[in-house]
């Protein structure tokens, strides 16, 4: 896991060391199931097989942060995915959280090769359009 850390408001002694612990714990448990789908992928550490994991804080105000691991892969049609995990969120029901992220995954990553493939005719027709030349 990445030691880097940004630091806003006060911590507790130790706060960190036990943030980071229930992190890497979080990501082990999400992470068995995104493993199936990561791909091997150069750009990528590989904490936990092909994810890489790293562990910070969401800040709200100057104050108040929430604990967080983030899970990078790769997935199929070298698509990058990034999910944030808020350990407040994931501790009272771990399997819901992790059932509930899992069922939106699928649909979000079916969206985005409908947008790519969307966004690759409309630069073709934009190429077209601005050279003459028709590809197939």
């Amino acid at each position: 896991m990445s030691e880097e850390i940004e630091i806003a408001g006060a911590f507790v002694a130790g706060e960190v060391d036990r943030d980071r612990q229930e992190a890497r714990m979080a990501a082990a448990y999400i992470g068995q199931y995104l493993e199936k789908i990561a791909e091997p992928d150069p750009r990528i550490r590989q904490d936990m097989g092909n994810i890489q994991v790293d562990f910070g804080y969401i800040h709200k105000g100057a104050t108040k942060h929430y604990p967080i691991a983030k899970l990078s892969f790769t997935a199929a049609n070298e698509r990058g995915v990034e999910l944030v995990v808020r350990l407040d969120e994931f501790k009272p029901d771990p399997a819901a959280y992790a059932r509930d992220l899992l069922e939106h995954l699928g649909p979000m990553l079916r969206n985005t090769l409908r947008l790519r493939a969307r966004k690759k005719l409309a630069n073709t027709m934009i190429h077209q359009g601005l050279t003459g030349v028709a590809h197939g």
